[in-house]
């Protein structure tokens, strides 16, 4: 078998948790012998894959970053116009013969849809999150909703990465749910290392992670109790939140990361005492299978969160 699968980020050079989940089920995918052509975004620096049934093609001229709202005014038609171009050129480079084609997420879906058309095979589409999800429920975008729910209206089949997504995609995008499958997101383990005073949030600082009601719990907690508290991301909240920890005159107890490697994060994952996961929504949060796999006895980790309440089942 061989898939044309379309993504936009793919380790190292990832943001999100979708580039860890597309990374492993590519290589899952190959251990069976699948054949996988992965398309995304050129990036400044070459992608490669050292399994042989993995290919990584980079489409366009320049980088494309999908978690960016509408409303970022340093981006706006420039964003849009990347998108467009990136799906554009997708479409004409896409060709061959292929079995499957294998979308994820809205940025890819236009194009997806038109390959489809094209090459006349199935598409299949993962959804990892929704425009509800990244707004944060508040004030959701009606472009990205309408692009979301042609996808899922021509795709042949939708893998949903949890029970709560699903029921997302039926109730508001009116999707049949039998074809519909759920299929949970997973990680490799970690393993443990000497634990620190450090209590770490780690994802996009965006709107749908909640980090500054990480920030507002830490300034609670430094009232009683001496600890370090470590952001470890980026996103377009950061100027927003060192502006927050200067005025709750806690920013010489955080500490902001930036972008991390894979080292990194398995690193900062070990030393870590506590993991906080504040989302505003989270359809399955990578992040928190992640953190579970170092906690000990003495370290477990939880999360009112209702969809997360099935990652404590396994």
């Amino acid at each position: 078998m061989k898939i044309a699968m379309i993504g936009w980020e793919y380790p190292p050079f990832k943001v999100g948790g979708l580039g860890t989940h597309c990374y492993g089920l590519t290589h899952g995918l190959a251990d069976k012998n699948v054949h996988i052509d992965f398309y995304m975004p050129k990036l400044r620096q070459k992608v490669k894959s050292d399994n042989k049934n993995i290919h990584i093609i980079e489409v366009g001229e320049s980088e494309v970053y999908p978690y960016d709202r509408p409303d970022d005014k340093e981006i706006g038609g420039k964003f849009f116009d990347a998108v467009y171009r990136y799906n554009e050129l997708l479409v004409s480079r896409i060709k061959g013969k292929y079995d499957v084609i294998h979308c994820h997420d809205w940025l890819t879906m236009k194009a997806a849809i038109a390959v489809k058309e094209k090459l006349g095979i199935p598409l299949v589409l993962t959804v990892h999150s929704t425009e509800y999800d990244r707004s944060g429920w508040i004030y959701p975008n009606q472009w990205f909703i309408d692009i979301e729910r042609e996808g899922m209206q021509k795709a042949d089949r939708i893998i949903a990465v949890s029970e709560f997504t699903k029921r997302v995609v039926v109730e508001k995008y009116g999707i049949n749910p039998d074809k519909i499958t759920v299929v949970h997101n997973a990680v490799y383990p970690i393993g443990e290392g000497e634990k620190r005073n450090l209590i770490l949030f780690l994802g996009r600082l965006t709107i749908q992670k909640g980090p500054e009601f990480f920030l507002k719990t830490a300034k609670k907690v430094l009232d009683y109790e001496d600890a370090r508290f470590v952001i470890a991301g980026i996103g377009d909240m950061l100027p927003k939140l060192i502006e927050q920890a200067v005025h709750l005159g806690i920013s010489h107890k955080v500490i902001f990361t930036g972008k991390l490697t894979e080292e990194e994060v398995k690193h900062i994952y070990k030393i870590s005492s506590i993991y906080v996961m504040p989302s505003v929504s989270e359809p399955f949060g990578i992040t928190a299978l992640e953190a579970i796999s170092w906690a000990d006895e003495d370290r477990n980790v939880s999360t009112w969160l209702g969809n997360n309440m099935q990652i404590a089942c396994f």
